[in-house]
């Protein structure tokens, strides 16, 4: 969803979940997530609990990847 000049993009899993160890030592596909959130200037947020993961990504500046 657009939010002012930003874009906030949420995907919710409602599987098993991933232990919050792993999110703070993430390698992979977690790890090339936040690279590529950073080399964006975007915001990344994991967040996960047993039966629920969310990743949010926000892009404050929207406007300049919108043209």
């Amino acid at each position: 969803t657009k939010q002012g000049r930003g874009l906030r993009f949420e995907l919710f899993d409602n599987g098993v979940g991933i232990e919050q160890a792993h999110l703070e030592t993430s390698e992979g596909g977690l790890r090339n997530i936040q690279e590529r959130a950073a080399k964006l200037g975007a915001t990344l947020h994991l967040s996960s609990q047993a039966g629920a993961t969310t990743i949010t990504l926000e892009l404050n500046d929207y406007a300049h990847w919108s043209k």
